[in-house]
This record gives structure tokens, sequence and C-alpha cells, in this order.
């Protein structure tokens, strides 16, 4: 699931994962619960960086924070995890 924001010229994207654990082929299958929609997303200007933050979401273990600006693409080297529900954007 996830969120969108634009900031400016600056275009964000926050997402919530959730981690799995193998099941035994024995085990009995179990439902699993996807993680929510991070909510209120907001981004706060700082010195040559961007505090982006957002109100957890229900059953996610985590949160994968992407941003692009212009016509850029969204690509590994403009993501990053975070585990609290908070991220800071530096060298912007």
């Amino acid at each position: 699931m996830r969120s969108r924001g634009i900031v400016g010229p600056l275009a964000l994207i926050v997402l919530a994962v959730a981690a799995f654990t193998a099941i035994p082929r024995t085990a009995m299958p179990q439902q699993l619960a996807s993680p929510g929609v991070p909510g209120s997303v907001t981004a706060t200007p700082a010195l040559n960086s961007l505090v982006v933050s957002w109100a957890a979401a229900a059953n996610a273990d985590g949160y994968k924070v992407q941003w692009r600006s212009g016509a850029q693409a969204y690509d590994a080297a403009r993501q990053a995890t975070a585990t609290g529900t908070s991220y800071t954007i530096s060298g912007l």
C-alpha cells in the first residue's frame, strides 16, 4: 500500500512493508494480514534535507521511502527503508 505526496519539485512515495516468515510445508496455511496505508504523510524542509514523516500503518514491519525530482525515475539510488515513522532525505 502507498501514500503519495508532492513537495515542490520533489515527489514522494511511502510504502508500508510486512515481513513474512516461511511456513513449513507440513503446517496449515495461515491468513497473513497485508500492511495498511501510511497516513498523514508530511514533509518538513531542513538545511539541504527533507524530513518525511507519516502515521503508522496497521500490520507494517517497516516502510520504504522513495523520492524523485522532476523527470527522474524512481530507482535504488533514491529509496530507503525505515523502521520508524520518519526518514530524513539528505543531500538535496
